[in-house]
């Protein structure tokens, strides 16, 4: 699952031209852009706890692996 990141979102001239003559026209808060990080999320399962792990500059997701392989497998107490 690729992640997002939230930036204060910019109107354009079109946009506030729109919400100046429609009064249901709302402009958003945030634009969401991809961030070209991925994000593993394990859930479900009787005995599995779940888990997500994030692909960041201090811990790539590929130094991750074998943490992620074993997540099932891990006792849950």
């Amino acid at each position: 699952m690729p992640t997002q990141d939230r930036v204060e979102h910019v109107p354009t001239q079109k946009e506030l031209a729109d919400a100046e003559k429609h009064s249901w026209v709302r402009l958003p808060r945030y634009d969401h852009l991809p961030a070209g990080r991925l994000r593993i999320c394990v859930s479900g399962g009787r005995a599995h706890r779940g888990g997500e792990w994030v692909d960041t500059a201090a811990r790539p997701l590929e130094d991750q692996l074998p943490e992620i392989v074993l997540e099932p497998y891990e006792p849950t107490y």
